[in-house]
């Protein structure tokens, strides 16, 4: 899904485009944080404030954070951080801190003609590794009251995040192997 930004404010309006809304950003203290992620967060300055995860070029920042990083804080710089809200949470014209956040109404409804197999050809193996471990983390979140049915889910997606794992590791290896040739072929 396509997202922007819409800083409002009482002389101007800019729209800042951030990236695919879901897109995978960084792993913070062991969560994954993803493009549109609503998130409070302390600085190493100790400002608080709530804000968006975007994406800038090539980079992946929380953004609108004041302070003297042009607007922009790296993650290196982050004392502490929790998502408030997710970017599956998400509405259009949703409201925050300052920020409007437009999600393209075309994106939207052509994902919405798709089949949920046609969704999940989409996905790539990183995105379906993302999805599982997201599941693993809001049952392990709760372990000490899931049911019987939960625990067996938890050990199903465990072991779909190993055979997905390997995969993504397999492909990673695969492109610098492929790297590697294309040199060795151009010399």
């Amino acid at each position: 899904m396509k997202g922007k930004i819409v800083r409002k404010n009482y002389t101007t309006k800019a729209d800042i485009h951030f990236g695919n809304l879901g897109e995978y950003a960084f792993t913070y203290n062991g969560i994954d944080y993803h493009v549109g992620d609503i998130v409070f967060i302390i600085d190493s300055f100790f400002i608080k404030r709530t804000t968006l995860v975007v994406k800038v070029e090539q980079g992946y920042y929380v953004y609108g954070y004041p302070g003297t990083l042009n607007g922009f804080i790296h993650k290196c710089d982050i004392l502490k951080l929790r998502i408030i809200k997710k970017y599956t949470e998400l509405e259009n014209n949703n409201y925050i801190d300052g920020f409007t956040i437009k999600i393209d109404n075309s994106d939207v409804e052509n994902l919405l003609k798709n089949t949920s197999a046609q969704i999940k050809e989409m996905l790539t193996v990183k995105d379906k590794l993302s999805l599982v471990e997201l599941s693993i983390n809001s049952l392990l979140s709760n372990f000490n009251n899931l049911s019987t049915s939960e625990k067996i889910k938890l050990h199903e997606l465990g072991k779909k995040y190993s055979i997905l794992y390997e995969i993504l590791k397999d492909q990673e290896d695969m492109k610098i192997v492929n790297k590697f040739k294309r040199e060795a072929q151009s010399k």
